[in-house]
């Protein structure tokens, strides 16, 4: 499994509020990790700027081998920026 935090720079004083999903590579949902749907992360004004996250990889679903699959984040507000709009995540099994 991943676990990450979702940070948020800058903004003090104002709610922000992004989408984070995950999409396939060679690595499919339901067979190599579990799906995350899109999921609305909101940063309130006056509270944490780091939120916790967590995926999970399926067991035994790769033999020998390595797949990969990404994590999506875009800002919903047009006056934020999204820094790692994807990031690609690896499975290994070696």
């Amino acid at each position: 499994s991943y676990n990450f935090e979702v940070s948020r720079v800058g903004g003090a004083g104002r709610t922000s509020s992004v989408l984070v999903w995950t999409s396939n590579g060679d690595a499919k949902s339901g067979q190599h990790y579990e799906k995350l749907a899109p999921l609305q992360v909101d940063f309130e004004a006056d509270g944490a700027d780091l939120l916790p996250l967590s995926l999970s990889t399926l067991p035994n679903s790769i033999e020998n081998s390595s797949k990969y699959f990404y994590l999506n984040m875009r800002a919903l507000d047009r006056g934020d920026i999204v820094t790692n709009s994807q990031i690609r995540l690896e499975i290994n099994d070696f």
